[in-house]
């Protein structure tokens, strides 16, 4: 995790860069938001971590405008949200036709989330 939180987070034109994307060590996203806390994650860049955003039970998610490389299953994880999440202008790159941008178990505003296969050069 590169970054935690159980606050606010504002990560604006950010750039992330993990260790990769095993699924035995720890938890590997750049940002980990956890209950009760609130995310903008906006016009961010994210290489190389298991995902760029992991949320679950937070009040408020937006991510807008993230690009995310080398992944691992989805780029956006986000999970029980108080009030509805905002997801939109994402996109993932990737070599897996298995893997997603999102995952995503609430309503919201959901546009314009894409994955885009054979990308490997930011």
């Amino acid at each position: 995790v590169l970054f935690r939180s159980d606050g606010t987070v504002f990560a604006l034109r950010n750039e992330f860069t993990g260790t990769g994307t095993d699924k035995g060590g720890p938890p590997g996203s750049a940002i980990w938001a956890q209950k009760n806390s609130k995310v903008l994650m906006a016009e961010c860049r994210v290489d190389g971590c298991r995902t760029a955003l992991q949320a679950d039970g937070a009040q408020q998610v937006t991510a807008l405008d993230n690009q995310v490389w080398h992944f691992a299953g989805a780029a956006f994880n986000v999970r029980n949200t108080n009030g509805p999440a905002r997801l939109s202008g994402n996109i993932a790159y990737t070599e897996r036709e298995t893997d997603k941008v999102l995952s995503f178990d609430e309503q919201g505003l959901i546009a314009t989330n894409e994955v885009r296969l054979n990308s490997q050069s930011k």
